[in-house]
């Protein structure tokens, strides 16, 4: 693998407050990524994102995905970095992972697996 993929590419991690976000996000910066995260603070008092102090070295947005209006002006802030032409409108982007994020939390496998199935056969549908 061309690790040389990564320098000067912008890169958004869901889940960079906690261990492997935040180790990816590590790796990423090595690589010479441009890192963005979205997630909630991190959970105990000793954790390897503040260790790594990255909060001062990528652009973080500390919410809840579950806030579809928080998450709605945080996107849109982080669509402006990375210059995103969304498929579908931010709106409809947002839904999709409230949607998918609150089926995922009830951790019946069959229906997370139904979801993303949905919404990926949506997705190809807008593409034809």
């Amino acid at each position: 693998m061309d690790l040389s993929f990564y320098k000067n590419k912008k890169v958004l991690i869901t889940g960079h407050t906690g261990f492997k976000g935040s180790w990816m996000s590590m790796v990423l910066l090595q690589l010479s990524a441009s890192v963005s995260g979205y997630a909630l603070s991190p959970g105990t008092r000793e954790n390897l994102y503040e260790l790594c102090g990255l909060d001062e070295k990528i652009d973080s947005h500390i919410g809840d995905i579950r806030d579809l209006n928080r998450l709605k002006l945080d996107c849109s802030k982080i669509k402006s970095t990375f210059g995103w032409m969304p498929k579908w409108n931010m709106e409809c982007n947002m839904e999709k992972i409230v949607e998918w994020t609150k089926v995922y939390l009830t951790r019946d496998g069959d229906a997370v697996i139904s979801c993303m199935n949905k919404q990926i056969e949506e997705y190809i549908n807008i593409l034809d």
